[in-house]
């Protein structure tokens, strides 16, 4: 009998100093920094992204599960690695990510006219799965994300020039659920 009360005992101690640690109790959650958040590259040159992420984006992104949007990610030419920009909307993805858990997506690669066709699939399936990546070491589960490439077919701006190159070399975000 005294064995069963002690087990009992310590069970509850168990329970009781464990439930006190969930983090799900303290409230936000905040993700781990990678290496990728410290990354410093030079000449990302004509990337679109024209300002920096702004506290109340961050807020919303922690706080407001339905009012914030996945900020799209946009690309160097023929690139697709993550420019100091493209880290920076990261990081405020993935905050959102982390903290709305049950958000399910789908990462969308898109590329400028510039190429062939078959050359455009390949490079946006490759800046969809670098988003990714960057997610997965954010600490967001794989699970969570799908990734498919557009090419050129999707374009966001159909204009001809640089302007309008650079608004379509993105990867861009598709809510699957909330």
């Amino acid at each position: 009998m005294r064995s069963i009360i002690a087990l009992l005992t310590s069970t509850v101690i168990t329970v009781t100093i464990f439930a006190g640690c969930d983090p799900d109790k303290r409230g936000i959650k905040v993700a781990p920094k990678t290496e990728l958040d410290s990354k410093s590259e030079t000449g990302y040159g004509d990337n679109y992204y024209d300002g920096e992420i702004s506290e109340k984006s961050r807020q919303e992104a922690a706080g407001r599960p339905d009012e914030f949007e996945l900020i799209t990610v946009y690309f160097d030419y023929d690139k697709f690695e993550l420019t100091p920009e493209a880290l920076d909307i990261m990081s405020a993805n993935a905050d959102h990510l982390w903290n709305n858990p049950l958000k399910v997506i789908l990462i969308e690669g898109h590329c400028d006219e510039r190429g062939t066709e078959e050359y455009n699939l390949a490079l946006g399936e490759k800046r969809s799965r670098a988003v990714r990546e960057y997610l997965i070491k954010y600490g967001i589960n794989p699970e969570r994300m799908s990734v498919i490439s557009y090419g050129e077919s999707m374009p966001a701006d159909y204009g001809h020039g640089e302007k309008s190159w650079a608004r379509n070399r993105r990867a861009k975000f598709a809510v699957l659920s909330k």
